[in-house]
């Protein structure tokens, strides 16, 4: 199955809802900004800075694209294996959110990014990890890569080994590395562990949910109720804590590499 064809029945299934991502502003308000997200998806992630900035976002999937032009995004499809259709020293925000993995030549988009990037602006990656202890263990139990996201896609439903959609696996120090040889330089780093540095941060889904409980979802009552042990754990082992913890072998620990860098 296609890459653009899997996510394109995904998007037809699903009602879209907005999922702030404050990681990407550092949690800061910002203002007339021009923002480029590439493999958007339908951008929902940054729908809540649309009114008040700029964004791009350029996805293959044509049902996502619909989504986002309704949310006030300047969406198109466009493979992101190509030339970027922009100007040099475009966007004071490039995003560029597990989108590397999925690229035979992932260096080319990176590259791109850099290029659209202004002088004194800065690129969001987040990739996965598949190399932390979790798939460490999996993998010394005969498991392979390929698993089903806590609330997301079944990868496992739709792809095998030999036709899975990440292509590209990056380690701690590689990703490093990565980005040092494309004139690139972390400044923010994002950690918590395993899936909680992002992709299932209950933080990221709290008001969405706050608003299904209102409308007697089931799923978000249950989402409430887990939340609030959470938010004692979070009481008992602060964020910034758990941030300074997993900072010391991210590689083992975190689920994924969220990062901002700019150039070098």
């Amino acid at each position: 199955m296609k890459q653009s064809d899997f996510f394109n029945q995904e998007y037809v299934k699903i009602d879209e809802e907005s999922i702030a991502d404050w990681k990407i502003v550092d949690y800061k308000l910002v203002l007339g900004k021009k923002i480029l997200t590439v493999g958007s998806g339908s951008a929902s992630d940054l729908w809540f800075l649309a009114d008040r900035n700029k964004i791009y976002a350029l996805d293959l999937a044509k049902e996502a694209i619909n989504i986002a032009r309704l949310h006030g995004i300047h969406a198109s499809i466009y493979d992101a294996q190509n030339k970027l259709p922009y100007e040099d020293n475009t966007f004071d925000i490039v995003v560029l959110k597990d989108i590397l993995e999925h690229l035979v030549e992932p260096e080319k988009l990176l590259s791109e990014g850099k290029r659209l990037l202004k002088n004194d602006g800065y690129m969001v990656i987040s990739i996965p990890n598949n190399f932390s202890l979790w798939f460490r263990i999996r993998m010394l139990f005969g498991k392979n890569l390929i698993w089903k996201a806590l609330g997301g896609f079944d990868h496992t439903k739709y792809f095998e080994e030999w036709n899975y959609m990440h292509l590209r696996f990056f380690t701690w120090v590689g990703f490093q590395k990565f980005l040092e040889v494309h004139g690139l330089k972390i400044i923010k780093t994002f950690w918590d562990f395993d899936t909680l540095a992002h992709y299932n941060d209950p933080e990221m889904y709290l008001e969405i949910m706050q608003q299904r409980v209102k409308e007697g979802n089931l799923i978000a009552k249950r989402f409430m109720f887990y939340y609030r042990f959470f938010k004692i754990f979070s009481l008992l082992f602060p964020k910034k804590l758990r941030s300074k913890v997993v900072s010391l072998n991210p590689g083992l620990l975190c689920s994924g590499f969220y990062v901002h860098v700019k150039k070098a």
